[in-house]
């Protein structure tokens, strides 16, 4: 059916810690005012997408291809701190297993941070997305093929943009 599906496959390190109250946190930024708030002017903490800006870069290997005006990846900054559903919320979101998300966001529960998500936009290879069977009902299948590139170019262009990231 389909043969040229893309996704944005993106890592999600984090979260980084800070010592002030300067992060969202819906138990702690989320009352009955900020509710009419929203509802009624459109306005306040719940009328953000809580990307707080966005960047894009080509990588080396879009240089390499004559494509630096075309950026193939991608930079999120988010200023999310850990609400107490985080494991819960990114688990389903995902699809990663809960019990490793709630060892790894346990500690830092309740604290304010900000995340950096970094994405591929343009990768090498495209996924299928196939019928299951002449059913409507029925689920399709897809299968998005990441990092099936043969020559890894598309992990590397994560490496480099997660190393640019740090460094």
């Amino acid at each position: 059916m389909g043969q040229n599906l893309q996704d944005h496959i993106g890592t999600f390190p984090g979260p980084f810690l800070v010592n002030q109250p300067k992060s969202f946190i819906v138990e702690r930024d989320i009352d009955s005012q900020e509710v009419a708030d929203f509802l009624f002017h459109g306005n306040g903490t719940l009328s953000t997408t809580l990307i707080n800006g966005l960047a894009f870069f080509p990588s080396t290997r879009a240089v390499q291809d004559g494509e630096s005006d075309w950026p193939d990846t991608e930079w999120m900054f988010l200023g999310l701190g850990n609400h107490q559903d985080i494991d819960r919320d990114l688990s389903k979101a995902f699809n990663v297993r809960y019990d490793v998300l709630k060892k790894f966001f346990d500690p830092v529960k309740g604290k304010d941070a900000f995340q950096i998500t970094v994405m591929l936009s343009r990768p090498k290879v495209r996924g299928v997305m196939l019928l299951r069977s002449a059913d409507y009902r029925d689920d399709p299948i897809l299968d998005p093929r990441y990092f099936e590139d043969l020559g890894g170019d598309d992990i590397k262009v994560m490496v480099e943009g997660n190393r640019f990231r740090f460094f």
